[in-house]
């Protein structure tokens, strides 16, 4: 699994209480989003700025895969969150993801955006170094580590 890339806002949100991790706290998404971006007819390389703040500040320019296919657009609810302590070390956690490409290839995608649904505040995202399409009845699974979780404070 990729390192998750936190965007520069997250960790101030986190202190004043923006996202709640914990089991039955906020609800969160993960997206798959393109290394490209279309405005009007130009097409040039994206990567996602660290400065970015909201979902809806990135979801512009056909940088995120389109609906149909195995994927719906706006991502897919992250289940079974919950915070935990790991000695003096606070562990939140998800579910792993599974994409699975259905009817024609998902894809490409580079980043997985993972975002707060509830107020579409950023968190953080992985990047896959190159462009990943899927065919028909493949899978790309996000694996959120067990053991580590998706988030350490400590």
């Amino acid at each position: 699994m990729a390192i998750l890339v936190k965007f520069n806002e997250f960790n101030s949100q986190l202190l004043k209480g923006s996202h709640q991790f914990n089991s039955g706290g906020h609800t969160f998404k993960i997206a798959l989003f393109k290394d490209t971006e279309t405005v009007g007819t130009v097409t040039s390389a994206y990567t996602p700025s660290l400065a970015d703040t909201t979902y809806t500040g990135i979801a512009v320019y056909s940088r995120e895969v389109s609906s149909g296919t195995g994927y719906t657009t706006g991502g897919t609810t992250i289940s079974g969150q919950a915070v935990t302590n790991s000695g003096t070390i606070g562990v939140a956690s998800f579910n792993d993801v599974t994409f699975t490409a259905s009817g024609g290839d998902l894809g490409p995608f580079r980043y997985i955006v993972i975002y707060n649904a509830t107020n579409g505040l950023l968190i953080g995202y992985y990047d896959y170094g190159m462009a990943t399409t899927l065919s028909t009845g493949e899978d790309f699974v996000v694996d959120f580590d067990g053991i580590n979780g998706v988030l350490r404070l400590g």
